[in-house]
């Protein structure tokens, strides 16, 4: 084994160990409102700390991708069935 195979196979012997140690709970810390809903794209206001392409929950656990940024609403393309969500929720 060459030395480059050696520490790359330590380095990913790490990761892995550090991965099955990590305690990973999500926990909501914004809560916003859904001021519209149109063809798989919602505006969203009220998560002032959202970036751009970070990926949100919205209500009935409906994932979605924040992409457009307003000072006082968000864009989010909803990445999943959006039958349950409704607007002003």
């Amino acid at each position: 084994m060459s030395f480059l195979e050696k520490n790359i196979n330590q380095a990913l012997n790490a990761h892995e160990k550090g991965r099955e140690n990590m305690d990973y709970s999500p926990d909501s810390r914004e809560v916003g409102r859904v001021l519209s809903l149109a063809r798989g794209v919602a505006r969203v206001q009220g998560l002032g700390s959202v970036r751009s392409e970070e990926l949100i929950t919205l209500g009935n656990n409906v994932p979605g991708m924040a992409l457009d940024l307003l000072p006082d609403s968000i864009g989010v393309a909803l990445l999943g069935a959006n039958t349950e969500l409704k607007a002003g929720g």
